[in-house]
């Protein structure tokens, strides 16, 4: 997994697809820093199966299977948590995958500041 504490120039390159892994809080906080960035995803992935068929922001919830159809897809994960992603991301070995560690600790911050 590549650490993405600041945008990957590799991330966007039109010939790579970018796909977020999850479908949750931390899939949205991605998808808008991504899309702040100029980066267009074409996909999220639900690894639970529970969205599967919907949208999010107007982008297709695939399943694991489903990705190999976009072709040489790049991977941002955005999962639960940090503590699932190398049980998670197993189903993709090969694919480049990029985690935001830098977006889990706001979000961290923010849900502690509430309590």
């Amino acid at each position: 997994m590549r650490r993405l504490f600041a945008i990957d120039p590799e991330l966007g390159n039109e010939d790579c697809p970018v796909i977020i892994v999850g479908t949750n809080r931390m899939a949205l906080l991605t998808y808008t820093a991504l899309l702040q960035e100029g980066i267009s995803v074409e996909a999220f992935c639900d690894l639970s199966g529970k969205n599967l068929g919907l949208e999010i922001m107007g982008k297709p919830v695939i399943d694991s299977g489903s990705v190999k159809q976009y072709g040489n897809a790049h991977l941002v994960y955005a999962g639960e948590d940090l503590q699932h992603a190398e049980k998670d991301l197993v189903l993709f070995e090969g694919m480049p995958v990029w985690i935001d560690r830098h977006a889990y600790g706001i979000v961290n911050d923010c849900v502690w500041s509430f309590m």
